[in-house]
């Protein structure tokens, strides 16, 4: 091959008068645009293998179908580069040291806004997006994992690192919080196999309260929720009524007995976040099973459990001072505007624009009745 390119060479030099050119030279220079090829080659080869690796800990840390498309996508602004970086240093990130895991409509966010205005606490980074690109990454309340959220189908530890920062010049307790941790059956073995010396914090509400504040943040919310599930998706006209009818078809249906039954490395199934969100009133509110769940895999010693109600405006002071030394950091303030009493009128709860049905009211204080003897004997919280 070198042979003929010096051949051809010879023959384009002796065209343009350049007959006197020695073989040596012409061979010379054969020889050169060949490196410059083989270089340019491996240059690429280099390249391409560099972000081979790098797709491949976002395929570990993310989603397996992460494809390349998505991975050029998030070239193009900075905190999609975020993303990539998070990725790649997952391994090396801290796990949270705090994790709140629920219950929704219960008072998480009131308690994960005081972590989050302490200044010896810090929350975790999630992505946003529903699985498409683009991305956002916000530092907030909670990380969105075991949930199956935006893509998140690959739920492994390096997948959760990734919501937390890096141990450089971070001496703060981290914590995530989550409405859904709880009450998904997979989440206990994980974050125990993850993160086992984490101190876990639980807030119950009275589950028929709950329950219907959950069916009017699904109202609201309905087009972000609209995923179909046994046959059917979530309509416009849904009654609150429809809720507890298709909640109780999610639990004569088995699924989330399947859902315990996943290791801590199995990919998530499609339907999980359909399942957490409009198929759930019934299975939230039994606070005792999905407690005693955790209890399998941590300590009693770990576990807080909190009534919502403990964060009203006259004791939220005293309530914080408790739960600070449970986590182990110093008391803090309470930061005005972020208790429970305020909200109830903020943007985390709306206007119910209709009152529940008696007989359904009724109806479902007998079914959460063992539920809640369940649950004084285990925690001494009366509903």
């Amino acid at each position: 091959s070198l042979w003929r390119q010096t051949c051809k060479t010879r023959a384009l030099y002796t065209q343009i008068g350049c007959s006197t050119m020695t073989t040596t030279t012409m061979c010379d220079m054969a020889s050169s645009k060949h490196l410059i090829v083989l270089a340019a080659t491996a240059g690429t080869a280099t390249l391409l293998g560099a972000h081979t690796f790098i797709i491949r800990r976002i395929q570990i840390a993310y989603d397996s179908s992460f494809s390349w498309w998505q991975y050029f996508y998030h070239l193009r602004s900075t905190n999609k580069v975020d993303f990539l970086w998070r990725c790649l240093t997952a391994r090396w990130r801290v796990l949270p040291d705090v994790i709140i895991l629920g219950e929704q409509k219960a008072g998480t966010t009131a308690l994960a806004d005081q972590f989050a205005g302490h200044p010896s606490m810090q929350g975790p980074f999630f992505a946003w997006g529903f699985g498409k690109p683009p991305f956002s990454w916000f530092d907030g309340k909670e990380s969105q994992f075991l949930n199956g959220f935006y893509g998140a189908r690959s739920i492994n530890e390096q997948g959760y690192r990734r919501c937390f920062p890096l141990p450089f010049g971070t001496p703060k307790i981290i914590f995530d919080s989550s409405p859904h941790a709880l009450v998904v059956p997979h989440g206990a073995a994980r974050l125990h196999a993850w993160a086992p010396k984490a101190k876990l914090i639980v807030l119950v509400r009275d589950p028929v309260d709950r329950a219907y504040s959950q069916y009017q943040m699904y109202f609201r919310y309905r087009s972000a929720f609209a995923a179909p599930l046994f046959g059917s998706a979530v309509g416009p006209d849904w009654t609150f009524e429809d809720f507890i009818a298709t909640s109780e078809k999610a639990e004569d249906s088995g699924v989330w007995d399947e859902l315990e039954s996943l290791g801590p490395e199995n990919h998530l199934p499609d339907h999980l976040p359909a399942l957490i969100h409009p198929y759930s009133l019934l299975r939230r509110g039994m606070y005792a099973r999905n407690i005693e769940r955790y209890l399998r895999f941590f300590p009693r010693e770990q576990l807080l459990v909190l009534h919502i109600s403990e964060l009203d405006a006259e004791r939220i002071a005293a309530t914080m001072a408790r739960v600070y030394a449970f986590v182990g950091v110093d008391a803090c303030p309470v930061f005005s505007g972020t208790g429970y009493s305020a909200v109830k009128s903020g943007s985390n709860r709306g206007d119910y624009k209709t009152p529940m049905n008696p007989a359904t009211r009724e109806r479902l204080e007998r079914f959460f009745e063992p539920h809640n003897a369940h649950l004084e004997r285990l925690t001494s919280i009366h509903m």
